[in-house]
């Protein structure tokens, strides 16, 4: 009797509806950025191409704290996407010693990509 399991099918069905809101969302959380750097504000009012993309978002019933952050995210507010500047100390190949000054807005992500690229 496959198929059969009502809640099983419930689950199915619900977590494909949140794949898919999840992916709408994210597209609109990019435009919403994208409209306010390029606009350098994040007021409906004074940012044209803003307001018409928070529409279309409000239209699919994006969620007004997922809004809000990515407009504080664009403005700079908040700590993501904040580049520092890090510096890593490694041996090469041949026992060479190296300091390496890195910018980046991701200390492990950055820290993998350097462990790869010296082994």
């Amino acid at each position: 009797m496959s198929g059969h399991s009502k809640w099983n099918n419930i689950k199915n069905r619900k977590n494909a509806q949140d794949q898919m809101k999840g992916k709408i969302f994210s597209q609109f959380s990019r435009q919403i950025r994208a409209a306010v750097k390029a606009g350098k504000s994040g007021d409906p009012s004074l940012n044209a191409n803003l307001r018409l993309i928070l529409e279309k978002a409000r239209s699919v019933n994006m969620p007004k704290d997922k809004i809000q952050r990515a407009i504080d995210v664009a403005l700079g507010k908040t700590g993501v996407n904040q580049v520092r500047e890090i510096v890593y100390e490694a041996f090469a190949p041949g026992g060479v010693a190296l300091m390496i000054v890195a910018l980046s807005d991701n200390n492990n992500r950055t820290a993998g990509e350097l462990r790869t690229l010296l082994s």
